[in-house]
């Protein structure tokens, strides 16, 4: 019994503990930024969902260095502005950038996966979002989603 025990209180210690509940205000805002179409708010899970992409200039590992460009900045602005938006909304919470290749596990590849992060975040602070909140990961190739990506995680501490 003791063991049985044991095992339920590790399971219960293991669950993620639920999300802060948002009042209505809150979520009426969050539902107002994804009518723009750029990210999909979902605060009962945390998820921001990029409706459209954040694209970087495609990197050839044997003749490019890993650096992080966007394809077209002007495209890309509306969708960071709206992620700087979701987290003023979210003061309390902070904001997991992970930035995805299709590449191998490579230094390379590793690299600009931690690179186009690091850019996310760099813009997000540009738009009064402090730097503090918000934590940049790389994943490259399988390790990650295998495609080129940006995923925006929220999380409360």
């Amino acid at each position: 019994e003791q063991q049985a025990a044991d095992a339920a209180a590790a399971a219960e210690r293991d669950q993620p503990s639920p999300r802060k509940q948002y009042n209505q205000e809150i979520q009426n805002k969050a539902k107002a930024l994804t009518k723009r179409g750029n990210v999909e708010v979902n605060l009962e899970t945390g998820e921001v969902k990029l409706l459209k992409e954040i694209a970087f200039k495609g990197r050839n590992e044997r003749t490019q260095k890993p650096t992080a460009e966007l394809a077209d900045a002007a495209k890309a602005k509306p969708i960071l502005d709206d992620i700087s938006e979701v987290a003023k909304l979210v003061p309390e919470e902070y904001l997991i950038v992970e930035g995805h290749t299709r590449g191998g596990d490579t230094k390379f590849w590793q690299t600009l996966a931690d690179n186009r992060a690091a850019f996310v975040a760099k813009e997000l602070e540009k738009r009064r979002v402090h730097p503090k909140r918000i934590q940049a990961v790389g994943w490259p190739g399988k390790r990650g989603l295998n495609k080129v990506a940006v995923v925006v995680k929220l999380e409360q501490h």
